[in-house]
């Protein structure tokens, strides 16, 4: 009986993590953030790898070169809009979940990924501002995406132990 009236104490959550909505703010933000720099990228790939290597050029940096342009092959723009997409979908289904974590580990592995990739490249092939600049924003990102995790688990356990229903759908779609 006990459980039942903390329940009724607890209003609909509608596919909304109790006690989230900064962090949902927060994933909606990123989602809009990886489908504008995606989409962005799709369009003016070379601008956006000139207008770093100049960056990095000031800086000392080497630029990467003319015929490793990614309009000189189709196929990075297919890989990369596809992983902002991946990271935007990834970020606007934990924000609409009850439970987020699936969808933060997922961000965190895609993020975590290219900031390892681009900081190995940076040291092993060749100083480019493209992989400093990967390192740069995918690093925090990827920490930012733990640190909602971390935050959110232990919201989520807190909620467990004192017999809060989480409520919502499974997956937070519907």
């Amino acid at each position: 009986m006990e459980g039942i009236e903390k329940r009724s104490q607890v209003p609909p959550t509608d596919g909304w993590a109790p006690l989230c909505l900064p962090s949902s703010l927060v994933l909606y933000f990123l989602s809009l953030l990886f489908l504008v720099f995606g989409v962005l990228y799709l369009a003016y790939p070379d601008t956006i790898v000139a207008t770093t290597s100049s960056i990095g050029k000031g800086l000392g940096l080497s630029r990467v070169p003319a015929d490793g342009a990614p309009s000189a092959f189709g196929g990075w723009l297919v890989f990369t809009f596809a992983y902002m997409v991946a990271a935007a979908a990834s970020s606007f289904f934990a924000a609409r979940s009850a439970d987020p974590r699936p969808y933060l580990r997922i961000l965190v592995v895609l993020k975590a990924t290219s900031c390892l990739t681009a900081g190995a490249l940076f040291v092993v092939q060749d100083p480019f501002a493209f992989y400093l600049a990967t390192v740069i924003t995918d690093g925090p990102l990827a920490l930012v995406a733990v640190g909602l995790y971390v935050h959110l688990t232990g919201d989520m356990e807190r909620l467990k132990r004192s017999g809060v229903a989480l409520g919502g759908t499974q997956d937070g779609v519907k």
